[in-house]
This record gives structure tokens, C-alpha cells and sequence, in this order.
């Protein structure tokens, strides 16, 4: 009985870190890489180097893989109605709800993007956003060809999965 307590215990806990431990989502185009991290589980990567690679990381498995190796199985058929019944839609005003709540629980870390529009004129009158108090030291509107994202956002599976219930 002891031991059944013990076990359920450590589940339970288990089950509690995961919900409330954090996630990180990465993009970085400057460097070419797009990370996915959850703390103490593991992480996802997608880099390039010649070609791209992919890396996973859950617990204590490791696997590195080029995407050419990565093979493409062909898609099903599937059919518009099943048994004479038309598929239903899904409403797109229900989803933007659950997107937006979604959302709202993540938190921008860090952010910055550099815009070059390629015209002069374009960028002279783009060139005001960068001094905005939101945006200023993020927002880089300029006139060298330079344009990037760099992103780096945190969440908590607890607060998405409330959010998205809701």
C-alpha cells in the first residue's frame, strides 16, 4: 500500500511539473534557426547548415537528422462527405477566440526586426516607427538590404491549456 502511494505520489508530481514548467519558442532567420524548448523535457531544432537539419532532445534520447533523410510517405484520399453526410465546418470565429485567449497567455521576451522595403520611398516614410515607444530599439526600418526576425517567446502548458478550455 505503501509503495502504490509512493508511485501515484511521483506520477502526480511528475504531472504537475510538466503543466507548470515552461516552454520557449525561438526564431532567430539571422542565424537560420527555429528552437523549441521545454524545460527539463526537452527541446526540438531546426537549423541550417548546407542543408537542414533537425535535432530532438526528449529527456534522454538525442537525435540528430538532416531533413533529406527524412522520408515522405504519400498522402491519403480522403473523401469530402462520409456516409452521405456532408463534413462538418469548423466555425472561424470560435477558433480566432481560442487563439486570441491563446495568445494572451505567452509572453514576448524578445524581439527584433530589421525591414529593408527595397524603396527608398517606402522606407523614408516607414522610418518614424522605429522611434515609437513600443518599438524603439526592436523596430529597425533601414536602407542597408538588412531584414531579419529575431523572436523569443515563454509560456506555461498550465496557463495554454486553461486558456485553450475556456
Amino acid at each position: 500500500m505503501f509503495w502504490l502511494i509512493v508511485i501515484s505520489g511521483s506520477i502526480c508530481f511528475l504531472f504537475c511539473w510538466l503543466l507548470v514548467s515552461p516552454v520557449e519558442l525561438e526564431i532567430d532567420t539571422v542565424s537560420a534557426k527555429a528552437e523549441f524548448r521545454w524545460l527539463s523535457v526537452g527541446a526540438i531544432r531546426v537549423w541550417y547548415e548546407d542543408e537542414w537539419w533537425l535535432s530532438m532532445r526528449v529527456f534522454f534520447f538525442r537525435k540528430i537528422i538532416p531533413f533529406s533523410k527524412i522520408k515522405k510517405e504519400p498522402k491519403k484520399v480522403t473523401t469530402a462527405s462520409v456516409n452521405g453526410r456532408q463534413k462538418r465546418k469548423l466555425k472561424t470565429k470560435w477558433i480566432l477566440k481560442k487563439i486570441i485567449h491563446v495568445t494572451s497567455t505567452l509572453q514576448v521576451t524578445e524581439w527584433q526586426l530589421a525591414v529593408d522595403t527595397g524603396e527608398y520611398a517606402w522606407n523614408a516614410r516607414l522610418y518614424p516607427l522605429n522611434f515609437l515607444l513600443y518599438t524603439f530599439g526592436h523596430l529597425h526600418i533601414n536602407f542597408r538590404g538588412e531584414n531579419f526576425l529575431v523572436v523569443k517567446i515563454k509560456g506555461r502548458p498550465l496557463k495554454i491549456l486553461y486558456a485553450f478550455l475556456r
